[in-house]
């Protein structure tokens, strides 16, 4: 059983330790103490470059050399950017986890019919790290133990929660095969503590949170209390909002920190409308979270 999880915000488009320190992206440290006092350790994204992702560590003396594994939200270069940088730099055990769809060319064509790649940038090193044989990908749930797991593909099951105009002109293309990229990487992850709460930690959320919620609910049960991370709301509508507060308000939630893909719309709405629940965050907060246990 997890009885305490201790996060620490890598990157993020905002930060409490200098602008500088903030280009946007998403990484966190997540340090899980089990009940017999074992402690796994989970990088959550990569941010968007190496050089970036190893400041910002240097900056918060923060250690990724003993870390177990490395969860990767989705295939986007913000998230994926300081991949090489964490697997050459953490150790001979360390597993890379994520959806399949994650490692593929992801292009985004632009109006003049250009190209640009929004995926992974370093296909050679993604060569490098499949040959070490330390991938574990999958499209369903993968249990890192009992209650720590990730939510593999999330159903998309109602019509507030689409991809945005800029998302459905990017591509997938693997093999020579091309179709539009439904984002069906899109994954989260779930921390269950002793007291059955749970702590939900979003990349960008591009199934969306209402989606992933749910998601979780017939997975497990409703007692989300704690929701980190880009929650894809940066242009969200005022109905999409209330859906999403409604959503929040069925659930047991104590705090959200919404970052990133949330976006100036999505947190300064939760600002004024969650009250105590809203938690500001960015580069250097540090989440400590303990079971009532």
């Amino acid at each position: 059983m997890v009885k305490q999880v201790k996060i620490t915000v890598i990157v993020d488009n905002k930060s409490i330790v200098g602008d500088e320190y903030a280009p946007g992206g998403f990484s966190a440290l997540v340090e899980n103490e089990l009940d017999d006092g074992t402690i796994i350790k989970i990088l959550f994204d990569t941010g968007p470059e190496n050089e970036r992702l190893k400041i910002n560590l240097q900056k918060l003396k923060l250690d990724i050399s003993d870390i177990d594994y490395i969860v990767l939200s989705h295939g986007h270069f913000d998230h994926t950017g300081g991949l090489s940088y964490a697997f050459t730099n953490s150790n001979d055990y360390v597993r890379v986890v994520c959806h399949p769809d994650t490692l593929i060319e992801k292009i985004l064509i632009l109006e003049d019919g250009t190209e640009k790649n929004v995926g992974i940038q370093d296909t050679k090193e993604i060569e490098r790290i499949e040959q070490s044989g330390r991938i574990i990908k999958r499209k369903d749930e993968y249990r890192i133990t009992d209650n720590i797991w990730i939510t593999g593909e999330i159903p998309r099951k109602n019509d507030y929660e689409i991809l945005n105009p800029m998302l459905k002109k990017v591509i997938k293309r693997e093999n020579g095969i091309e179709e539009q990229d439904q984002l069906d990487d899109d994954i989260s992850l779930v921390i269950e503590l002793e007291d059955n709460s749970k702590i939900v930690i979003c990349g960008c959320c591009h199934s969306g949170i209402v989606n992933t919620i749910n998601h979780i609910i017939k997975k497990s049960d409703n007692n989300i209390s704690f929701i980190i991370g880009g929650l894809q709301l940066h242009q969200a509508n005022e109905r999409l909002l209330v859906y999403t507060k409604k959503k929040f308000q069925e659930i047991p939630l104590r705090c959200l920190y919404p970052m990133h893909s949330t976006g100036d719309v999505g947190i300064e709405y939760f600002k004024e409308n969650l009250g105590n629940i809203y938690k500001e965050g960015g580069v250097g907060t540090t989440i400590i979270i303990k079971s009532n246990i």
